[in-house]
């Protein structure tokens, strides 16, 4: 039997994290990039906008940039893999673990489900609530995304235990990446939801000091 783990991505990235470059700029993925203002170093993108008058997007660049990383060991603009590009020490902690990073996959906003040694460049997209200045960042409902769904392509046997430790705002996206996958899908969650067929659901209690937003960090450390 195999156990893997689901872990919602982090707002707060390595401040070693690197963007992904084009044409000497610096390019930074949020979801509404016309609330943002291009500079001379810096432009502002979806992952899934095409790149220039290209017929590709920016996320089959990344796609076949990890493919020549897969093949070469070389990575030119030194992004990090999915797990060290948060700061959060429980990314690390995880992938440490009896899991390592072949069992441990990061839900992301921005990219969908990725599993930890897939490199990533810096990007600043949130399902979660944001200010009126921050509104960039957040991605709706509607917005049209060609997610990753990199734990589609594990060998999962029925008996195989997929463990998502749930925030609210991440529901729909796992979900929707993961409906159809084999296995027992257990969800860790502290909040009232509407269960679904198909999931395993363990209501947990915020571990004393942890708020509602970051329990999963406390109880992560303690599932470990």
């Amino acid at each position: 039997m195999a156990e893997m783990i689901v872990f919602p991505c982090a707002g707060r990235k390595n401040p070693r994290a690197a963007c992904w470059e084009y044409g000497g700029k610096k390019v930074v993925f949020v979801a509404r990039p016309e609330l943002c203002h291009d500079s001379a170093e810096v432009i502002y993108q979806r992952p899934d906008d095409l790149v220039d008058n290209n017929d590709r997007t920016w996320r089959q660049e990344l796609q076949s940039y990890n493919k020549r990383y897969k093949e070469t060991g070389q990575n030119p603009l030194g992004l990090c893999r999915a797990w060290e590009l948060y700061q959060p020490e429980e990314y690390e902690l995880l992938v440490r673990s009896k899991f390592g990073e072949r069992r441990v996959f990061i839900l992301s906003a921005g990219w969908g489900l990725v599993r930890s040694d897939y490199l990533l460049p810096y990007y600043d997209i949130t399902f979660a609530s944001v200010d009126s200045r921050a509104t960039y960042k957040r991605r709706r409902g509607e917005d049209i995304y060609d997610d990753f769904n990199q734990l589609a392509d594990e060998d999962i046997g029925q008996d195989d235990e997929i463990y998502f430790f749930g925030l609210g705002s991440y529901f729909t996206l796992y979900y929707r990446l993961t409906h159809d996958l084999h296995g027992k899908k257990i969800i860790f969650h502290c909040s009232t939801i509407r269960n679904r067929g198909g999931y395993e659901y363990k209501r947990c209690l915020p571990p004393v000091g942890a708020s509602r937003r970051r329990w999963h960090y406390a109880f992560v450390r303690r599932f470990v």
